[in-house]
């Protein structure tokens, strides 16, 4: 059953990290369930709250038990839209307050440290690196970068089309310097018979591992530890820095709620704190 769940997922398009996660929820719900000597399919209510009790006596951190709510709830949707149970027992579990978590992102001025680095590495690695971080820039997901085939790129119109969650089309434009880097990579890019994957090592598709480490390895002239995630961040605090307002940047980053993309303004905000605390002649 797990196996066919993490299908249905990657089918609507659940990141691989999201389906990784699910997995491990899924097992451990799984292994709760054997203590019990029950099944999934006889689950209610009552021991759907017993098991959330369970996760924080063992210490789980609110976001965890959060994420575990919701790995439950989709698979329980799964199992009703497939005939196989009727309620959803996590439906009106509570989930924990999650306290705000400021995203991690780099500075504009860490960004053009980055990208100055990577102009000068004219080598077949350097011209890729920079064409994928580039496009990084403009917010698409990583899995959309590595997943991201010729006939999904648009340099005319200067603009990827990709599917995300539910089977959206969606479109990231992007903008001169990221339609150059692209040029001059295509130009040498490597392939083998078949390929469509636009960012290649020794003409194969990159694989989640070698994009995150590409990332982090040019990245670390400024800072350790970089995510290809930081990109989307980055690209959302700087846009509000420079004066795009809070429904520019959810439509920049395809959110569906405006308040996922609040968090940018806190970002910004706290700034302006700092700023006002070190310089302004009252403070």
């Amino acid at each position: 059953m797990i196996k066919k769940f993490l299908k249905y997922l990657k089918n609507i398009k659940h990141t691989e990290l999201t389906r990784t996660a699910y997995k491990t929820d899924i097992i451990h719900f799984f292994n709760f369930l054997t203590t019990k000597k029950l099944t999934y399919q006889t689950v209610d209510r009552k021991l759907m709250n017993q098991y959330v009790a369970r996760l924080s006596q063992e210490g789980l951190k609110p976001r965890s038990i959060h994420r575990r709510i919701m790995a439950l709830k989709t698979f329980y949707n799964y199992l009703i839209d497939n005939d196989i149970v009727y309620k959803n027992p996590a439906t009106r579990i509570m989930l924990p307050e999650i306290p705000i978590r400021m995203p991690r992102h780099l500075t504009f001025g860490q960004m053009q440290i980055i990208f100055e680095n990577l102009e000068k590495d004219k080598t077949y690695a350097g011209k890729r690196d920079l064409a994928i971080l580039e496009l990084l820039y403009y917010a698409p997901r990583h899995s959309d970068i590595r997943d991201l085939t010729m006939k999904q790129l648009d340099l005319k119109n200067r603009q990827i089309k990709v599917i995300g969650k539910g089977n959206r089309e969606i479109v990231y434009p992007f903008g001169e310097n990221c339609t150059k880097a692209l040029i001059d990579y295509l130009k040498i890019r490597r392939v083998k018979a078949g390929q469509r994957a636009v960012f290649t090592h020794h003409g194969k598709q990159l694989t989640h591992s070698m994009l995150i480490n590409i990332v982090k390895r040019r990245c670390s002239v400024v800072r350790k530890g970089v995510s290809p995630h930081w990109f989307r961040h980055s690209c959302a605090v700087h846009l509000h820095e420079r004066g795009a307002d809070i429904r520019e940047i959810q439509e920049v980053l395809h959110h569906r709620s405006i308040a996922t993309t609040q968090i940018y303004t806190h970002i910004s905000g706290r700034r302006l704190r700092g700023m006002l605390e070190s310089k302004h002649p009252r403070a």
